[in-house]
């Protein structure tokens, strides 16, 4: 497996679960089964459209530091880790759609970035290709940036993961919903475990939202399972 497929293989399940979120689910009222437990979507006791989402702001990254102040983190890494410029993240948004063997999945996805409701704020990678933390951000709209919230964000996600996943040729899939200590503060995730061509790959999806946004944080490692000590990578602003 080359390091451009271990890219595909992070991404592909974070663009999967934007754009089907951008895009509306049909069936936000019902409940979601997972390997773990038959969870209802979640939603805000917000009334009133939040005002937050004039203030929004994409991360910027200096040296070894990225920082967002909108939603409130950063990430410093040392020598041993890259993160992507502007160009290389633009150029992701190809490297998705060309993995993408499904026809409406793939106008979906693409019609999310056009929109600008998807951006790829952050993409980092190790030295040895075997680990990345990346951050996606998207505009939830104003419906659904009224009323969703992180845990129902992660129930409609964690929908597409299975089919995503079967679209890269993964086994061995399996999927759970956690609350994690993240960044100084208690978040809803998910967790995935899959292998391709027989390689292990570990997942944790964790989700902020501020505003009308959300801001789903990937941390991916093969081989073992180091996720937790990706996530101590990442503080509170």
């Amino acid at each position: 497996m080359n390091r451009n497929s271990k890219i595909i293989a992070s991404f592909i399940i974070l663009s999967l679960i934007l754009s089907f979120a951008a895009c509306g689910e049909k069936d936000v009222s019902g409940s979601v089964t997972t390997p773990a437990a038959k969870t209802e979507v979640g939603w805000t006791n917000t009334a009133e459209p939040t005002t937050e989402e004039a203030a929004f702001e994409t991360g910027s990254t200096e040296g070894g530091v990225y920082t967002n102040n909108f939603i409130g983190i950063g990430c410093k890494l040392d020598d041993n880790w890259s993160f992507y410029n502007d160009e290389q993240l633009a150029d992701l948004n190809g490297v998705v759609l060309d993995a993408l063997d499904d026809e409406a999945l793939s106008e979906q996805f693409a019609k999310s970035v056009e929109s600008g409701k998807t951006i790829y704020d952050m993409f980092a990678v190790s030295a040895d290709g075997l680990a990345n933390l990346n951050i996606v951000i998207e505009n939830l709209g104003l419906v659904y940036g009224t009323a969703l919230d992180e845990s129902g964000y992660v129930n409609l996600g964690m929908k597409t993961v299975i089919q995503s996943f079967d679209a890269i040729g993964a086994s061995n899939v399996s999927v759970e919903k956690i609350s994690v200590e993240f960044a100084g503060a208690s978040r809803w995730a998910f967790t995935i475990y899959a292998e391709q061509s027989g390689v292990p790959l570990y997942e944790k999806a964790i989700c902020i939202k501020k505003g009308n946004y959300m801001a789903v944080i990937t941390l991916c490692c093969y081989y073992e399972d180091i996720t937790d000590d990706l996530a101590t990578l990442f503080y509170s602003l």
